[in-house]
């Protein structure tokens, strides 16, 4: 089964796309061993890892280096929105009501870590999650969370509108909707692009999105305040834990 897997691979990538995908698997092997026993210049703020370098992310139509952790596979998305988390609960308490679709492992080991939540992981199917639920039509009561996560769900979704606008109905008043998905590289003067149907050359997102998904949220009904990690999170803070700037979308009820 293996052969026949590295064969129909060798097919898609080509030789040389299949000599880089395979040079970095092992690459990865070997890293896992030297962050037994190398520097720690790396943490990972959502399970506490500590080792030389963070794994490189391996996919036959998608690589970027040093962008795993060792420990919980938490990408650079996921280690900044830990860092904010961190500080938001800090700063307002930490018994609230937290909703968090499509949950991540990484990100549910950072919640674990914090048994005074009010945590539930949701997801259209049970795996990884606490309950099921469609982000189109959220069985809860309207006003139910303090807090709402959706990291790169809602471009999964055809219809996005009726997602935000049902992230914005189960956030209570004084609350937040923490809003991620993958952006366009010139986001900040570029539409979102949409697809039309679930591309799979995109690992089947329906649109890629430009800036205005401010727009779209605050069309659900809700505030909207465009963040990013490289203005939220120091660059030395930034290094340590392996985070690219990103976007992150903060969306308060009206």
């Amino acid at each position: 089964m293996a052969l026949n897997d590295d064969l129909g691979r060798a097919r898609r990538l080509g030789l040389s796309g299949y000599v880089s995908y395979r040079r970095m698997r092992l690459a990865n092997r070997l890293l896992r061993i030297i962050n037994l026993v190398g520097p720690e210049r790396y943490q990972c703020p959502c399970c506490g890892w500590r080792g030389t370098r963070f794994l490189d992310h391996v996919r036959e139509t998608y690589r970027m280096k040093a962008a795993v952790c060792p420990r919980c596979r938490s990408h650079s998305r996921h280690r900044g929105l830990a860092l904010y988390l961190a500080d938001s609960i800090s700063q307002n308490g930490s018994r609230f009501r937290v909703l968090h679709f499509a949950p991540e492992r990484s990100l549910r080991k950072f919640f674990a870590a914090r048994p005074a939540l009010r945590y539930l992981g949701v997801d259209l199917g049970p795996r990884a999650a606490d309950a099921c639920a469609d982000i189109t039509a959220i069985p809860f009561r309207s006003a139910s969370f303090d807090l709402v996560i959706a990291s790169h769900v809602i471009e999964h979704v055809g219809d996005d509108r009726a997602a935000l606008a049902e992230l914005g109905r189960v956030t209570a008043p004084g609350g937040r909707a923490l809003i991620m998905a993958p952006m366009l590289s010139r986001w900040r003067e570029t539409e979102t692009r949409e697809f039309g149907y679930p591309h799979p050359d995109y690992e089947g997102h329906w649109r890629i999105y430009g800036h205005d998904l401010a727009a779209r949220i605050e069309a659900a009904g809700m505030r909207c305040t465009t963040l990013t990690f490289a203005a939220l999170i120091d660059p030395e803070r930034r290094r340590r834990f392996g985070i690219i700037d990103d976007a992150l979308f903060v969306g308060q009820p009206g």
